[in-house]
C-alpha cells in the first residue's frame, strides 16, 4: 500500500517560535520515511500468494551459448550463437498450461529467519569460532554393543554413561559425585537429567539414535579424523535460538478506514500479521547431509512436554510415530516411549517478532542443520569444523571387559598397536580405581599349560590419544 515518490522534508522556515519545537519533533519522528507515500485505495494483504506465468525463456550454457526457447506450440527456427552459428531447429513448443508456476505464500514485508548458535555456559549469547565461544555443550556416543549412551563434556572429557534402563554409571577411573550433578555445563546436565527420568524408555531412545545415524552421511566426513569415529558415532549437544524477524514494525493498513481507526485511538490494523503462526521444520528428513538426530524445545529449566522430536528417527511408517495400534498388528506402542518421542510434523511454530525459541539439538556436527518455514528461504547452520575436530580427538572411549582370565598378580592382555593412540586398563581397587598404563600390560604366554595361578578379573579398556597421556604425542 505504498508507492515510491518524491516528498519534501518536514520543515516550515516561516513557523512561529511557538510552533517550531512541534515541527522539529514531527520531523524527527518522520525521519527518512519521506521516500514513499501511502496508496489508500489499494487492498491491504500482508501475506500474498499467486501464480507466475512464463512469457519468455532463454537458456545460456557454461560456454556462453544462448538459445531462446519458444513457449508457444510450434517449431523453433534456430537461434544464432555468438553471431556465427545456428543451432539446429527442433520442436520446442511449451503448452500454455505448463507455463504457470504456483507461488507459495510469502510475507510482503521483508523478513528473515534469525537462527544462531548459543554459547556454552550460563551467560548464553551467540557462539563464535573462538574455543571459548563454542556452541557444543557436550557429547553423546551411543554404545550399541552394551546398550548405553556414553556422556562426554564439551572438551571430550568423560562424564559417565546412561544404560537402557535409565541408570547412571560414572566414568571408569573418575572420582566425584556418582550422579550427573557434577556435570558443570548446564545444557549437558539438563539433557542427562531428562534422560535419567525416562527409565526404561531410554532403550527406545537408543534405538531411535541408531536409526537416525544410519540416515546421516555428511559430505565433509572425509575431512574428519578422530578416535571417536572409529568406535562410535559422536552426537553433539548444542543449543540454538530461532526467531522470525520482520524488517521494522509490522506493516499496517494505509487505507482511509485504517487512518480513522488510528486517529480514534484504536489498535492499528496489521491484518493479523503479528498473530500468524509459521510452521518451522528443523532438519531435513532423508537428506544425507543434514545432521539433526533430534531436538527438545526448551521451556524454562526443562523441556516442553518432555518430548524429544526426531525428524530422522521416526519415519511416517514407524508405528510409534502415528500411535496407530493397527500398524503394529493390534498392539499399541509402549506408553513410556510414546511419552518422550514425537514426530516433528506441526511440532513447532513461530510468530513474527515474538520472543526467540530456544532449542536443544542433538546433531552430527560434521553435517549441517536446516531450518525451513515455507515462507522464507531455508536457513542452514553448521558448527565450525575446528571446534568439532578439537573435541572429537580428545574423546577417550572405554570398553567394559569381563570376565578376563589373567595370571594372578599381573595383567595379561593382548591389545593391538594403534598409531598415535595408547591403551590402558582401569579396574576397581576397593573404594577407588586402579589404572595400569600400556607398559604394565603383559602379552599372554602362548602355552597350553598355566605357568602360575590364574584369576578372573573385570574392568575397562580405555583407548585415548597419546597426546593426553605421558606416553608420547599424536603421530
Amino acid at each position: 500500500m505504498h508507492e515510491t515518490t518524491f516528498q519534501l522534508p518536514v520543515a516550515d522556515p516561516l513557523a512561529s517560535p511557538e510552533a517550531a519545537p512541534f515541527i522539529e519533533r514531527v520531523a524527527e519522528l518522520v525521519g527518512r520515511h519521506t521516500r514513499s507515500a501511502p496508496r489508500p485505495l489499494n487492498p491491504f494483504l500482508p501475506v500474498r500468494s499467486g501464480r507466475m506465468e512464463l512469457r519468455g525463456l532463454r537458456l545460456i550454457d557454461s560456454f556462453g551459448q544462448v538459445r531462446d526457447v519458444a513457449l508457444a506450440d510450434g517449431a523453433d527456427p534456430g537461434v544464432p550463437v555468438h553471431g556465427t552459428a545456428t543451432m539446429p531447429a527442433r520442436e520446442v513448443g511449451w503448452p500454455a498450461p505448463h507455463r504457470q508456476v504456483e507461488l507459495p505464500p510469502r510475507f510482503v514485508q521483508p523478513a528473515r529467519l534469525h537462527a544462531r548458535w548459543l554459547r556454552v555456559g550460563d551467560q548464553g549469547g551467540e557462539a563464535h569460532e573462538h574455543p571459548t565461544g563454542s556452541p557444543i555443550c557436550g557429547w553423546i556416543v551411543p554404545d550399541l554393543l552394551d546398550d548405553r549412551l556414553q556422556i562426554f563434556g564439551p572438551g571430550g572429557e568423560a562424564e559417565g554413561a546412561i544404560d537402557g534402563e535409565g541408570r547412571w554409571w560414572p566414568a571408569p577411573g573418575e572420582t566425584g559425585l556418582p550422579a550427573p550433578h557434577a556435570i558443570a555445563e548446564p545444557g549437558l546436565r539438563r539433557v542427562v537429567t531428562h534422560l535419567l527420568h525416562q527409565g526404561e524408555a531410554v532403550a527406545r531412545v537408543i534405538e531411535v539414535f541408531e536409526t537416525a545415524l544410519e540416515r546421516i552421511a555428511p559430505a565433509a566426513a572425509a575431512h574428519h579424523r578422530a578416535l571417536s569415529l572409529l568406535v562410535g558415532h559422536p552426537i553433539a549437544v548444542v543449543r540454538v535460538s530461532v526467531r522470525l524477524e520482520l524488517a521494522g514494525k509490522p506493516a499496517i493498513d494505509q487505507s482511509w478506514r485504517g487512518l480513522r481507526e488510528r486517529m480514534a485511538g484504536r489498535t492499528a490494523d496489521d491484518g493479523e500479521l503479528s498473530a500468524q503462526r509459521v510452521p518451522l521444520r528443523v532438519g531435513e528428513h532423508q537428506q544425507l547431509d543434514d545432521g539433526v538426530v533430534g531436538f527438545w524445545v526448551e521451556d524454562g529449566a526443562g523441556f516442553l512436554d518432555h518430548r524429544l522430536f526426531v525428524p530422522q528417527g521416526l519415519p511416517a511408517e514407524d508405528p510409534a510415530a502415528t500411535g496407530d495400534p493397527a500398524a503394529t498388528g493390534g498392539e499399541a506402542p509402549p506408553a513410556s516411549a510414546d511419552r518422550i518421542l514425537a514426530d516433528v510434523d506441526g511440532a513447532l511454530t513461530l510468530a513474527p517478532d515474538a520472543d526467540p525459541t530456544v532449542l536443544t539439538l542433538l546433531i552430527d556436527p560434521r553435517a549441517s542443520v536446516h531450518f525451513t518455514t515455507g515462507v522464507l528461504p531455508t536457513k542452514r547452520l553448521q558448527v565450525p569444523a575446528e571446534l568439532v575436530a578439537q573435541a572429537m580427538r580428545r574423546i577417550a572411549v572405554s570398553f567394559p571387559v569381563a570376565p578376563l582370565l589373567s595370571a594372578e598378580g599381573a595383567m595379561e592382555l593382548a591389545v593391538p598397536e594403534e598409531p598415535g593412540l595408547v591403551w590402558s586398563w582401569i579396574e576397581r581397587d576397593g573404594p577407588g580405581w586402579r589404572r595400569r598404563p600400556a607398559s604394565e600390560l603383559v602379552r599372554p604366554a602362548q602355552t597350553l599349560a598355566f605357568a602360575q595361578r590364574s584369576a578372573l578379573v573385570e574392568g575397562w579398556l580405555r583407548l585415548e590419544p597419546a597426546e593426553d597421556t605421558d606416553e608420547g604425542g599424536w603421530q
